[in-house]
């Protein structure tokens, strides 16, 4: 069984809250800044890539 730590529990949780309250800014500080996102009303739908 593979350990997790603390922080990375901490930042999950704090990264589905964020999308839970559609904090777009606050996941934004979360995720990997070469993250890209592509809006759910494009030609190929919701999508998160990297």
């Amino acid at each position: 069984m593979t350990s997790v730590s603390r922080s990375n529990i901490e930042l999950a949780r704090r990264g589905l809250e964020a999308v839970a309250k559609g904090d777009l800014e606050a996941l934004r500080e979360i995720l990997d800044p070469d993250v890209q996102w592509h809006s759910s009303d494009g030609p190929t739908g919701d999508s998160c890539h990297s």
